[in-house]
């Protein structure tokens, strides 16, 4: 008896999908449990229906509609022309495959720790500069010119009095 209710609903179940198929609708839970419904004046569960194996093989894969919560926080944070930029751009990116976007991350957080590194080195650049000014004499003249060497190559520093 039980066998033959599985075989029943398998056969419920491929009959509805031939039919979903051949009119060229999309393969969905409630697609399914509405033809087998038509079809038989049966109402099958969904859970049943998506534990079927016929179904397995044949179902779209879904979709997540629904945004993720980090990206909702970056859009929060834009007005609304930088918003549609932002998920024109999040669209494109999700059409991308898995290792492009990752070397893409790498290649950005690269980019990013060598413009930290030149910026350190201007930093330091400006307080070294900044010490040599003070060192200047009191009397110097306010256009003197003093040729100086820097990491980022030789550059005048001009003194100027109070």
């Amino acid at each position: 008896m039980w066998e033959r209710k599985n075989a029943e609903t398998a056969s419920r179940i491929t009959g509805s999908l031939e039919k979903l198929l051949k009119l060229n609708e999309p393969i969905t839970l409630a697609g399914v449990q509405r033809a087998i419904l038509a079809q038989s004046g049966v109402r099958l569960s969904l859970s049943t229906i998506q534990r079927s194996e016929a179904y397995r093989q044949h179902r779209r894969t879904m979709v997540c509609s629904r945004r993720s919560p980090t990206l909702d926080v970056v859009l929060n944070e834009l007005g609304s022309q930088g918003r549609r930029g932002i998920v024109a751009k999040a669209s494109r990116l999700r059409r991308e495959n898995k290792e492009a976007l990752i070397a893409k991350i790498l290649l950005i957080e690269r980019a990013v720790s060598r413009q930290a590194e030149v910026e350190r080195a201007l930093q330091q650049e400006v307080f070294r500069l900044q010490i040599a000014l003070m060192s200047y004499p009191e009397g110097a003249s306010a256009t003197a010119k003093t040729p100086v060497e820097s990491p980022l190559g030789p550059c005048t520093l001009l003194q100027s009095q109070p």
